[in-house]
């Protein structure tokens, strides 16, 4: 029960001491200024109980130069408050650190060294390093502490104390437990604003994470998952690796009945659009959304056509036609025929690979992405026929590019060439695995440099 008790009080008397230090804070404010101003304002807060003791102590006991200048101590560290409100942070913590310093100087020369209010400079030299960012001004405000002590020794040994205290050791322990509990007082403050910065933090966070996760979400709509994308390719594999929890890259299929036939024609594309992350899942959207508007709803299928159907499509979404902005996607996009084994090959920046036998084929993409560019022309379209056991290989940069290995250097599209090469007699999840063992591998203690995805496809 007393503990329930010591606990309701306490979670209380903390709300009230935050309400306090909120004081002077706006809504324009930046969270770095509003920590400075509660900051400012808990230090301050500290010490009107630190002076009102010793107005109380030395007033009872008849010592009223000392009393009279904690009165003006209590003036001292009473006005910020009044400053913060109508002057802004500025004012009420310059005022504080220079004045905080002349309060306990000046108690030091009327009291004389025995009552160690020197002792008070060991805490007032600790605020300026909080409340100031910048170093060059905490340094100032430290500077001007260690003179007031300096010139407050020399009047101890020079100047007659103007109050002598008879009980001079007991104010001087007294000054020695206020200089601890305050600095305990500093770091309880320090601590409750970093604990509240961490919490808005992980909050903040919170609602961030939430956001991208909810944009995963839509970004999965575009893009079907694994287990589609196999009952569409019998003996094929997806190895799809996000940098982040959503992709700038993405994969993209679709099927039509052949006239008169039961098989279909096939397509396939792996695109790289620019960015990762956020700004890349949302251009992912929009250049997905604009293959499917050409594919499926306008019923454009040769390659080359869909991607220049595609690019119109998309710089006409961002606006971005004529101004130079290279907003848009890498793309490597084929068209196969279930009967006739034959594949129609288009590329924009991305190109696709053919292993045959030990050959492994390169089908070059334009070089022109699907997007605004200075250059650009219509797309051109290859013509191959597959063998029965080759395979096609679809992928964007992010594999080739991650850095890593002995020297840190990128892997490079030849070591991935080498790698499919080497590979391609093994199944299609054996490949699987081997891309992802050896990226991680290659990747070591460095962070992935880039989102991942590469297609394979065995006739």
């Amino acid at each position: 029960m007393i503990y329930v008790l010591w606990e309701l009080n306490f979670n209380t008397l903390k709300k009230q001491f935050i309400r306090i230090t909120e004081i002077g804070i706006r809504p324009e404010m930046s969270e770095e200024i509003k920590e400075q101003v509660k900051l400012v304002n808990g230090i301050s807060f500290l010490g009107i109980p630190i002076s009102v003791l010793f107005i109380a102590l030395f007033g009872i006991t008849g010592h009223f130069y000392i009393a009279l200048t904690f009165l003006g101590g209590l003036i001292v560290f009473s006005l910020p408050f009044l400053l913060m409100k109508t002057m802004g942070l500025n004012a009420a913590r310059n005022f504080v650190c220079a004045m905080a310093p002349v309060v306990f100087g000046t108690a030091s020369v009327v009291s004389g060294k025995d009552t160690g209010f020197f002792l008070g400079f060991l805490v007032i030299s600790v605020p300026p390093i909080i409340v100031y960012p910048k170093s060059k001004q905490a340094l100032a405000y430290i500077v001007l502490c260690v003179l007031l002590l300096v010139l407050s020794i020399i009047g101890n040994i020079f100047i007659e104390p103007i109050d002598t205290v008879p009980f001079a050791m007991g104010v001087f322990l007294f000054n020695l437990f206020i200089v601890l509990t305050t600095s305990i007082g500093i770091v309880f403050l320090f601590k409750l604003e970093l604990n509240e910065g961490r919490e808005k933090l992980a909050e903040k966070n919170k609602e961030i994470t939430d956001s991208i996760n909810y944009a995963k979400r839509i970004q999965s709509a575009y893009m079907p998952l694994p287990e589609v994308f196999h009952r569409a390719f019998n003996n094929a594999f997806l190895f799809f690796k996000p940098k982040d929890i959503v992709s700038g890259d993405f994969y993209w299929f679709y099927a039509i009945q052949k006239e008169n036939s039961k098989n279909y024609y096939r397509f396939c594309a792996v695109a790289d659009c620019t960015g990762h992350g956020v700004p890349g899942a949302l251009m992912s959207v929009i250049c997905c959304n604009a293959l499917n508007e050409v594919v499926v709803n306008n019923k454009v299928h040769d390659p080359a056509k869909i991607l220049d159907e595609t690019r119109r499509i998309v710089k006409q979404n961002l606006k971005s036609a004529g101004t130079g902005q290279k907003d848009g996607m890498d793309i490597s996009l084929i068209k196969m025929d279930d009967d006739t084994n034959d594949l129609w090959f288009s590329g924009a920046n991305n190109p696709a690979w053919i292993v045959s036998g030990n050959e492994l084929v390169e089908l070059k993409a334009d070089k022109q992405p699907i997007g605004a560019h200075a250059n650009e022309k219509d797309f051109t379209e290859q013509h191959v026929q597959l063998k029965k056991g080759d395979t096609i290989y679809l992928f964007s940069d992010g594999y080739a590019d991650q850095f890593g290995g002995p020297k840190g250097k990128k892997f490079k599209y030849k070591q991935l060439s080498e790698l499919l090469l080497n590979n391609n007699s093994k199944t299609m999840e054996e490949q699987h695995k081997i891309l992802d063992e050896t990226l991680h591998h290659w990747k070591g203690a460095l962070e992935q440099t880039d989102d991942v995805c590469v297609i394979g496809i065995k006739i």
